[in-house]
């Protein structure tokens, strides 16, 4: 058996060395389809490659493509005694497949040339994909391919736009010309084009000193064909005569031929005749008064002043003044003469407060005498109700009632501007539930008291109703009324200070846990504790608390990583001791038999038991956890 053991480690061995040998080993062999750009109605070839081949018999492709984009139509050039034809195809696809006839061939071999004809729009693309690639050497023995190489067919814009046929001029100034023309389009007459060119020159204008011609600023983008468009050549001298033309390019960029050639000359430089203006006087009672002028103010000018060469018509006058109404009127003015204007500014109004928009609220109560808060302000023992409040300001507010021995009252009451909102509550008389009394460790225990400790479940909650009275006391299973918790088996006053003492019991129980063995125990009451001083806003005791849980998750973490280090540790030495074992288990036999048994073999098969018996803890360890 043992026998068989080495035999197996060694030929599990060998197999893995001859995969790895397989696997690392790839074919040198290529198959490859070369690229293709061209422009539209165009033809190209391309060719199908073989390299690093040897003995080649036979060799077969599926070429596919976008039938829409490209179409195969001939193949040519065949290294191949029985080079391909295109006999087998369908939409988008053809198989193409040649073989020698007596020698194999040898390094880069050419399946053949393939003429492709573009039958799609500029910009289209295609993929030229060889798939179901198969080789055979002259053995028809398979040959294996380590790598395909695909092309891609591409249909070029080489069109460009038409020229301009109907280039105008007109709208001459002493300085600018304007042109007009129909948008030509991006192929041909079709679509849109990218920019203009437009250029202009005191000489006509030809291909020939296109480039010498000067630049016009500011073009306009081309719109889609068909659409009269409009530019103006500015910065031109004045009384000259320029010729205009220009020309269209798409995003290739293909730049069309030159457009026709206008010329128009500007016009002379011309001087404005005066306009006629007129003077305004303006005074105002009181004095001082800002002035604005057709809605401009005129800043120092204040009144009384005069406002000169003003264009004869009619005006907007605007006089203002701190403490004053605005005043405003329209002034005609005439050629050469002064009108006069004289305001009387009016005071601004005094505005009259408006007053405060308040309620009244009638509040009472049975019994009556409670105390009375409104939005959370007490008004103590001097108003009580029956009461009357005025002055409240209208909207929501909240009434809160506090009597001794009733329950508190608290409602919200809508207040409308002067008118009185009523409110009467009937208050509830508070009933307060026995206490049962904690016995304190120095007063020895009753005999009730001490078989209240045999209740099942143990004594100590009384949050539920489930337990069995086992001491006929009658204190197993109550629970604590509202308003009250259970603290050490007794129902208490929800009050912050018995939350303290039972935060402070928590505490004390997680020192007592404080162990290793026990420290999620002692996690819990912390957490316990955490949500106590939570509940009345302790901040300082939360710091304190969560620094406590933070520490004892720290030496939670430390416990485990030890017993992991420790399994570990039992792990390797238990897996070492069963490894020697088996080795020398296997020396002895080896001794014992005539044939002896190589020492690197035992030492390997020692190892892998040495795995395996580590792994087999490794997981015992895992589903122990």
């Amino acid at each position: 058996m043992k026998k068989w053991t080495l035999t197996g480690s060694l030929v599990i061995f060998c197999l893995f060395a001859i995969l790895v040998s397989l696997a690392s080993s790839t074919p040198d062999v290529s198959v490859l389809i070369g690229c293709a750009s061209l422009g539209k109605g165009d033809t190209a070839v391309v060719s199908i490659m073989i390299e690093d081949v040897s003995n080649l018999g036979y060799a077969g492709v599926n070429l596919t493509f976008e039938e829409s984009v490209v179409n195969v139509t001939a193949v040519s050039n065949s290294d191949f005694d029985s080079p391909p034809y295109i006999y087998t195809r369908g939409p988008g696809w053809v198989i193409l497949e040649g073989g020698q006839l007596e020698k194999g061939l040898e390094g880069t071999v050419r399946l053949c040339n393939v003429m492709l004809h573009t039958v799609g729009e500029c910009g289209d693309m295609s993929l030229l994909n060889l798939t179901d690639v198969a080789l055979d050497d002259m053995m028809m023995k398979p040959i294996a391919v380590g790598k395909v190489i695909n092309g891609t067919f591409t249909i070029l814009d080489t069109v460009a736009p038409t020229a301009v046929t109907n280039l105008a001029a007109s709208d001459p100034t002493h300085n600018s010309i304007t042109l007009t023309w129909t948008a030509p389009g991006d192929d041909g007459n079709n679509g849109t084009a990218t920019i203009y060119d437009i250029r202009y020159s005191t000489e006509s204008i030809t291909e020939e000193n296109w480039a010498a011609a000067t630049n016009a600023i500011g073009e306009p983008p081309p719109e889609e064909a068909g659409i009269t468009q409009k530019f103006t050549v500015t910065g031109l001298s004045l009384e000259t005569k320029y010729y205009f033309a220009m020309k269209t390019s798409d995003e290739v960029p293909n730049i069309s031929p030159l457009s026709n050639v206008v010329s128009y000359t500007t016009l002379p430089n011309q001087i404005p005749s005066p306009t006629p203006t007129g003077t305004i006087s303006l005074s105002s009672s009181p004095s001082g008064a800002n002035i604005g002028l057709d809605g401009q103010w005129w800043g120092r000018i204040k009144t009384p002043d005069k406002i000169k060469d003003v264009e004869v018509g009619r005006h907007t006058i605007e006089l203002s003044l701190e403490g004053y109404e605005v005043w405003s009127r329209i002034v005609a003015v005439t050629v050469d003469e002064t009108s006069f204007v004289h305001a009387t500014l009016t005071p601004n109004p005094t505005p009259t407060p408006t007053p405060p928009a308040t309620g009244v609220i009638r509040i009472d109560s049975s019994p009556a005498g409670a105390n009375i808060g409104l939005d959370g302000q007490w008004w103590g023992m001097q108003r009580t109700t029956p009461v009357t409040i005025t002055d409240v300001e209208s909207g929501h507010h909240t009434i809160e009632l506090s009597l001794e021995g009733y329950d508190d009252y608290s409602t919200i009451i809508w207040v409308r501007t002067g008118e009185t909102s009523y409110e009467h509550a009937t208050l509830t008389p508070r009933s307060i539930p026995p206490l049962t009394p904690t016995p304190t460790p120095d007063e020895p225990l009753s005999p009730c008291e001490q078989g209240y400790k045999d209740c099942y479940p143990p004594w100590g909650d009384c949050e539920t109703n489930i337990y069995e009275d086992n001491d006929n006391c009658g204190d197993c299973g109550k629970q604590c009324p509202d308003g009250y918790f259970c603290l050490l088996g007794s129902c208490v006053e929800n009050t912050t200070a018995n939350k303290e003492n039972l935060a402070t019991y928590y505490l004390k129980e997680c020192r007592i846990y404080d162990t290793k063995e026990r420290y999620e125990d002692a996690r819990n009451y912390l957490l316990k504790a955490r949500d106590v001083y939570k509940d009345i806003n302790k901040s300082d005791q939360l710091l304190e608390i969560e620094a406590l849980i933070e520490e004892l998750d720290k030496k939670i973490h430390e416990r485990d990583t030890d017993d992991l280090i420790f399994e570990g540790v039992i792990a390797v030495i238990l897996a070492a001791i069963f490894a020697a074992i088996f080795a020398v288990i296997c020396e002895y036999i080896s001794k014992r038999r005539t044939k002896k048994v190589d020492l690197l073999v035992i030492v390997a098969s020692s190892i892998v038991v040495f795995i395996i018996v580590f792994i087999v803890f490794i997981v015992f360890y895992l589903l122990r956890v």
